[in-house]
């Protein structure tokens, strides 16, 4: 479920399933060698046997699917599903969010080898740059009840091109190295980045960002 867009991962684009933008990324990607379906959802289940991927998703437990379920947790879970029941077992584990239709499977390929070859990076997550920054143009309420600058660089910037580069985070991918999936929180460990143009980057999380998706594939098309 989602709280932003009700039913999100049922709706539909250009006429076809929101999953399927996703499904058919991870298949055109040279490096996946396993897809991976966990859901909820008996709804989203038949969709993706529809779409062909009969032996690739199963429900995971209620406890893995509440409002504030950890969402790394039911990665592990589903990890440790593939490697008892179907004795597969992965080196890295790539994380695709089906709000993100627009990714293409060179972002997948990319971050996979970056995540692979660096031996000190821990997880990978795509970014795409960001047009506001805490050190120059985000604000914050401050104790006193007035608001100020989140981050103070020294010395203070007085252009946003000065600023320190931020990005913001698009849950396009998500990869980590098995032997660093043992982490209490997503966002623990060394990270490496993949940066994606904005275009790609967009989440659906509301309407607006439905609407916007559609206009871009219609205009595509």
């Amino acid at each position: 479920n989602s709280k932003g867009l009700k039913s999100k991962n049922l709706l539909e684009l250009m006429g076809q399933p929101l999953i399927k933008y996703t499904l058919d990324c991870a298949s055109n990607c040279k490096l996946i060698d396993e897809i991976a379906i966990s859901t909820d959802s008996k709804d989203i289940l038949q969709i993706t046997k529809n779409l062909g991927y009969d032996n690739n998703g199963y429900i995971r437990p209620d406890s893995l699917a509440e409002d504030n379920t950890p969402k790394v947790d039911a990665i592990k879970h589903l990890v440790e599903f593939y490697e008892n029941k179907k004795n597969f077992y992965p080196d890295i584990i790539v994380d695709l969010d089906i709000g993100v239709p627009l990714r293409k499977a060179n972002d997948i390929e990319e971050s996979i080898i970056k995540l692979h070859s660096d031996k000190n990076m821990d997880t990978l997550v795509t970014v795409y740059e960001s047009d506001r920054n805490p050190y120059f143009n985000m604000i914050e309420k401050k104790s006193n009840d007035y608001y100020s600058l989140v981050k103070f660089p020294n010395p203070v910037v007085h252009r946003r091109q000065d600023a320190p580069k931020v990005y913001n985070i698009t849950p396009a991918i998500f990869a980590w190295k098995r032997d660093k999936l043992d982490i209490k929180h997503l966002y623990k460990g060394n990270w490496g980045i993949h940066i994606m143009p904005i275009e790609r980057s967009i989440d659906i999380d509301t309407k607006f960002e439905y609407d916007l998706i559609n206009f871009l594939l219609n205009n595509e098309k």
